[in-house]
């Protein structure tokens, strides 16, 4: 692990000479050996302090949704600013919506799926994907991104077909796809 310490000459020299050099490529005043040894010394308290800031908000929300508060006034968004000692908190806007069929959907929307039968036989994938159509209104497709689905080797495809816990282990456990970035994707 790398460390960097305020009482290492070595270390010291260093964060002068690299801070000076971008000084200079900013046109910006330099700063001295003592100025940058001071602010050596600052760096990792001011990153536990907005650790320990994140974290607290964090566990305020968590609280609550320990309490079983389910309405949307309950929740702040928080934004921190500890180089002006600011804090600004608000009310969560709401999630995107999507309609499928004649049922709208956000990311806080969730189905339960009965996936194990009385007599303990796991539901295949694709009696999942009919229980969807049929139950949800919905169907499964690609969408805009490519789905980290591999097909299974040939002798597993003739076995017939496998339980959906199976699916779930095979399709995480397979490497995953990096996103690529498009032209005007705007990221």
């Amino acid at each position: 692990a790398l460390s960097c310490s305020p009482d290492d000459d070595l270390h010291v020299d260093f964060v002068t000479a690299a801070s000076n050099l971008r000084a200079g490529n900013y046109g910006i005043p330099g700063a001295d050996r003592l100025a940058s040894k001071r602010l050596m010394g600052r760096i990792v308290p001011a990153i536990a302090t907005t650790t320990m800031a994140v974290a607290g908000l964090a566990c305020l929300e968590i609280y609550k949704l320990a309490w079983g508060c389910r309405e949307r006034g309950c929740y702040r968004r928080s934004n921190v600013y500890l180089s002006s000692s600011l804090l600004l908190r608000g009310e969560p806007g709401p999630p995107d919506t999507y309609w499928y069929g004649q049922r709208e959907w956000s990311c806080w929307e969730r189905l339960e799926v009965q996936a194990a039968g009385a007599d303990g036989r796991e539901m295949t994938l694709r009696e999942l994907l009919e229980w969807l159509e049929a139950s949800a209104a919905a169907r499964a497709g690609r969408g805009p991104r490519s789905p980290a689905l591999t097909p299974a080797p040939r002798r597993a495809r003739t076995a017939g077909p496998s339980p959906c816990s199976c699916t779930a282990t095979r399709c995480s456990t397979t490497a995953r796809p990096t996103r690529r970035r498009g032209r005007g994707s705007g990221r």
